[in-house]
């Protein structure tokens, strides 16, 4: 029983020492490894800016109906100041209020029918089906009865801000169609336009309603704000560029044709990208490149083949999806080959 006693003790003696030695061997082969500096992979949306410059003008637009019809009236003038909302011009509006009359005639008729159906049926007295049936007629009706407010509003053409009428294109009460120029409007208000250029990749990247920040030099540190409005839908010939059109708000400041306008469009994407260190890229041609990702596990480097979606403020986003919180080299990378055994570098 003693000798047995004796041999346990030697037995876990030995594996201690055995543990103990391999534990050591590997702290050593770690410490052979490339000296590495690493970083931690990140997710999220990705914040694009393209900077430009162009030139201040005026907004100027043509007016139009959105509906067909005849004119009926002209209520200004060239030269005419107008405020927002008021009524520039006029259709007729007999067929308009009619198919109004009618269709509030029919909604009303649904109103009441609902309303005795639903008695009738708080009395058993009628089929769900039938309940079903006059619910739908009024939504319908309603639909009806909304869409033929919106023809009649329509048949009245308004300033959508305050402005100046700069020309008058029709002198006569004529019939026209849906988008005939009716008037050349310029804003006074608060809005302001300029025109610049973009890549064929950019303006595909920064469409109609993209944020735009909007710098002057006799206003400096003072942001004012915008949105691209307008974007040609082919490329001029010549150079290949899409001309697009940013509305700039004055917020309340003096500004003056032919100002010098510095532009910033801000997209965020929708979806989330993998994001790495501009460091961490190595061996760059055109967008593509590679990274090395450290295998926790082993103390190696895996080499990765990674495509660049776009580089900002010292942070490269990346086509393929990787992990969140891996770690990626960012020094070293000069003496790493893909299954290199490193060690990596605690920040001072």
């Amino acid at each position: 029983m003693r000798s047995s006693k004796y041999l346990l003790v030697a037995s876990m003696i030995y594996a201690s020492g055995a543990l103990s030695s391999q534990d050591s061997q590997e702290e050593e082969v770690v410490a052979d490894g490339v000296p590495v500096r690493v970083a931690q992979v990140e997710t999220q949306p990705i914040t694009q800016v393209v900077s430009t410059y162009g030139v201040l003008a005026p907004k100027i637009e043509d007016l139009s109906f959105r509906v067909d019809g005849r004119i009926a009236q002209f209520n200004v003038a060239e030269g005419e100041v107008v405020e927002e909302g008021q009524a520039l011009a006029e259709l007729e509006k007999r067929d308009a209020l009619d198919s109004l009359n009618q269709a509030r005639v029919s909604r009303d008729q649904a109103s009441r029918q609902l309303e005795r159906f639903k008695k009738l049926a708080a009395d058993r007295m009628i089929q769900d089906s039938q309940l079903e049936k006059a619910v739908d007629e009024m939504e319908t009706a309603t639909i009806a009865f909304e869409q033929t407010e919106l023809e009649l509003e329509r048949s009245t053409l308004r300033a959508p801000a305050g402005g100046v009428i700069l020309r008058e294109y029709l002198d006569s009460r004529t019939t026209i169609a849906a988008g005939t120029p009716i008037y050349s409007f310029r804003d006074t208000s608060k809005s302001w336009i300029t025109e610049v250029e973009l890549t064929d990749r950019n303006a595909f990247t920064f469409g109609v309603g993209t944020t735009s920040i909007a710098r002057f030099a006799p206003y400096p540190g003072e942001v004012f704000t915008g949105e691209l409005s307008k974007q040609a839908g082919v490329a001029d010939d010549r150079d290949g560029l899409y001309t697009v059109e940013i509305t700039i708000e004055a917020h309340g400041r003096e500004l003056r044709p032919g100002m010098v306008v510095e532009i910033d469009l801000i997209h965020e994407t929708a979806e989330s990208y993998s994001v790495v260190p501009l460091d961490a890229i190595v061996d760059v041609r055109g967008n593509q490149g590679a990274i090395y990702l450290l295998n926790e596990s082993d103390h190696r480097v895996e080499e990765m083949p990674v495509h660049i979606f776009t580089i900002t403020s010292g942070k490269v986003a990346l086509v393929e999806s990787i992990e969140a919180g891996r770690n990626v080299i960012i020094r070293g990378q000069q003496s790493l080959r893909n299954d290199t055994l490193v060690r990596v570098l605690q920040e001072n």
